[in-house]
């Protein structure tokens, strides 16, 4: 009992320790999307002038309300150098996760969390935003979503994609 009460002591007292925070540098991440593409920070630093990682569920109504906002700022700003890639949270199956992308139409790609990229970014609630700067740094975090969150988020954005 006392081997458990210390265990849990430590974890929850040091949680928020390990939260990342703006101005923090983005963990460096390797994921693959469901086609098959290979996404890596270091890469995509090089690529781009912002990098929005978006950790969702299919089964989050947040999450699925946040979509048309998404899939708008990933149009809207694609060729002034956002690159939106989706985190799927969820322990589905990847033929499931495909239906559910081309369903919504999603034009930035997605991949499945295997559990590592939710630890490192410490996710506890989808949906949750991170937007990168292309020195690797996390601008802005939004956990949530709501019409306000969305326009903070498109601010940071346009303020970002301006530096440069």
């Amino acid at each position: 009992m006392r081997k458990f009460l210390f265990v849990f002591l430590v974890f929850f007292v040091s949680f928020p320790l390990f939260a990342l925070k703006v101005g923090d540098p983005s963990p460096f991440f390797s994921v693959r999307d469901l086609d098959g593409n290979r996404w890596k920070l270091a890469r995509l630093l090089r690529g781009n002038k912002g990098i929005l990682l978006v950790f969702f569920s299919m089964h989050c109504p947040h999450c699925r309300e946040e979509l048309p906002f998404l899939k708008g700022i990933s149009k809207k700003y694609r060729d002034r150098g956002l690159f939106v890639l989706g985190i799927c949270v969820d322990r589905e199956r990847e033929r499931v996760l495909k239906s559910f992308r081309n369903k919504a139409n999603l034009e930035f790609p997605v991949a499945m969390d295997k559990g590592i990229m939710s630890r490192i970014y410490n996710i506890y609630g989808v949906p949750s935003n991170f937007l990168i700067d292309s020195e690797g740094n996390i601008k802005t975090i939004e956990i949530g979503f709501s019409k306000e969150a969305a326009s903070e988020l498109e601010r940071a954005v346009e303020k970002l994609l301006k530096k440069r």
